[in-house]
Formats: structure tokens, sequence, C-alpha cells
């Protein structure tokens, strides 16, 4: 809960919605003061909006759909902005930091809706394991159910790749699995062993 936005334009989206934004507001501020201040009411349970709803009501509820309603009518714009430029938009989804797609609702992401309106999801499949982006994968298509609309996003070197074979292995695992589109990123510096690996692991 501490990383749940409560900024005036989601107070304001969740009040057009129906929910009683500021007496929401009131509860989680207090519920966040009790925990720094004395105990964690959430301890040892799993968070989930069923049992956010049973601390706080329904309208915790109504307040994350606003989120996620909020966020496809934006792309829903950008989208049809984009398309009558020619181009198209590409969503990076960071949603693997959050432990998958089924908890995507923690940051206001619906990521069923969203597929609908941007012409891809790329996913940031930053795991250092080939088992491990496999099965991130497979969370994606589970939910998303179309591989042209995936980029699979994978970091070619430290701390996820150590050598060609390894990022080759990789590339080909999730081709294996119908996901063919496949791009590099990396917020470092690229060497030149680096692309040659990335150029090689395509041939």
């Amino acid at each position: 809960m501490l990383g749940f936005c409560l900024c005036i334009y989601c107070q304001s989206a969740a009040e057009s919605a129906g929910a009683d934004a500021k007496k929401l507001v009131f509860e989680i501020s207090a519920a966040l003061d009790k925990v720094i201040k004395d105990t964690d009411i959430w301890l040892g349970k799993e968070l989930s909006i069923d049992n956010l709803v049973t601390i706080f009501g329904i309208d915790i509820k109504t307040w994350i759909s606003s989120q996620e309603l909020t966020l496809i009518d934006l792309n829903t714009k950008l989208t049809k902005s984009a398309h009558s430029a020619g181009a198209t938009l590409r969503w990076v989804g960071q949603l693997p930091f959050i432990d998958g797609l089924d908890q995507s609702w923690r940051i206001g992401i619906n990521p069923t809706e969203l597929t609908q309106v941007v012409d891809v999801i790329e996913a940031l499949f930053y795991c250092q394991s080939t088992s491990e982006i496999i099965e991130l994968a497979q969370n994606y298509l589970s939910v998303i159910q179309s591989p042209e609309k995936i980029t699979g996003i994978l970091r070619p070197t430290y701390p996820d790749n150590s050598s060609q074979s390894e990022l080759t292995k990789r590339v080909n695992a999730l081709k294996n699995i119908g996901i063919t589109n496949i791009d590099f990123y990396l917020f470092d510096v690229w060497r030149e062993r680096d692309l040659e690996w990335i150029k090689q692991s395509l041939i």
C-alpha cells in the first residue's frame, strides 16, 4: 500500500466512478500510519483486491478500476493519434517487476484491456535463467494470447547473460513458444561483443 497512488487525479477518477475518495484516502493514510508507528495489519495476508475490500470496503475496488480505465482511455487516445500519423504505439510493460500480470492491478494496469488498444506490448523479460524467462513469457501469453502482440525484451549482457550461446538459447526458447518478435535493451554501455552476440543469436 505504500506504493498506492493517492494523487488528486486518481482521487478525481475514483470520485467520478462513484467512490468516496476523501474517506478512502483518510482510511488508507490512517492504516499506513498505524503500520509505521505500531503494527502491520497486513502481515501474513495475501495482497489481493478481495482482502483490500475486507479492510477498506468496496470503494478501494472502484478506485483500482478507475485507475485501470484511466490508463485505457489515455492509451486509446495515444494509439489513435499514432495511427493518424502512420505510426504504431508500443507499450513497454514493467509488470515482471511486480511478479507478473496477475498483480498488475497494483499499479493500475489491466493487461487484457490494454492489449486491445495498443499495437504491441513490449515485455521486459529481465531474468537470469532461461526457465524464468519462459515462465514469464507463458504468463504473458496466458493473458494476452496473441504472440504477435508481444515483443520480448531481453537484456543481452550482465546480470542476465554471460555468453553468446546463452543468449541464443533464450532467443530460440522464446521463438519455440511463439514469441518471434524479440528486441534487446540495455541501460548501460554496449560493447562490440554484445552487438555480435545479438547478431549471432538472431541468425
